[in-house]
């Protein structure tokens, strides 16, 4: 072997070596449900809302979740590279009236999550075809986010161990977490521990606050979504 391919192959193997390990630990990670439970498609939003204030809060909600996301791609010569993301974790207060917080709210999750493009496929081959594609744009680490590329979404669970499974949870994708307000304490302690963690997630992920729950004071910058304007 000539001196040329030697150094190529020195550059080459590495490469190739560490682009597959992404490339499968993209693969083979899953949706967290420790930490997540996922968004209910059955939440009869316009029964609750009206047409232009679901459509009004949708576009809020869905502007608050980009905002610093960033492009959300590495360079292609650098697999290793952590993604760029400007603004890693943020929070946002979405308050009105509860019922149509928890509607809205699942209804905007789902939409996000790509849970209506799955609903508006009309043949099972035609869901594979989806989920193959998400699970590929997943891997090309040197793609630019597409606004129109499905999150993980769902409510944040409540369970006794749910604060140890969320000190470990560490993003796939760009994530929107809901959360009731139904602990303050809680709550802030959740908050806490996500925004301490906030260098480690490759990925933007949005904590949504249904209601009040003296969120507002536990990380500063804290963004309000009210459904009254």
């Amino acid at each position: 072997m000539t001196p040329t391919l030697l150094a190529i192959a020195a550059v080459a193997v590495p490469f190739a070596v560490i682009a597959t390990v992404r490339v499968g630990l993209t693969l083979t990670t899953r949706f967290d449900g420790h930490v997540l439970n996922p968004p209910s498609p059955d939440v009869p939003v316009h029964a609750i809302a009206g047409e232009q204030v679901a459509a009004k809060a949708r576009a809020e909600l869905r502007q608050w979740c980009f905002d610093g996301a960033g492009p959300g791609h590495a360079p292609i010569w650098a697999p290793w590279s952590a993604p760029r993301v400007d603004q890693r974790f943020s929070v946002a207060v979405f308050t009105g009236h509860a019922p149509t917080l928890h509607a809205l709210a699942q209804d905007f999750a789902c939409e996000l999550d790509g849970t209506r493009l799955l609903q508006a496929c009309g043949t099972s081959a035609q869901r594979l075809a989806l989920r193959l594609r998400v699970k590929m744009h997943d891997c090309l680490w040197w793609r630019r986010r597409d606004e129109r590329d499905p999150w993980d979404a769902g409510t944040l669970r409540t369970t006794p161990d749910g604060p140890r499974h969320l000190a470990r949870f560490r993003p796939r994708r760009a994530t929107l977490i809901v959360a009731e307000a139904s602990s303050a304490d809680h709550l802030k302690h959740c908050i806490s521990v996500l925004d301490s963690h906030r260098a480690e997630f490759r990925h933007p992920v949005r904590l949504l606050v249904l209601g009040e729950g003296g969120a507002e004071v536990a990380l500063p910058g804290v963004k309000r979504i009210s459904l009254e304007g």
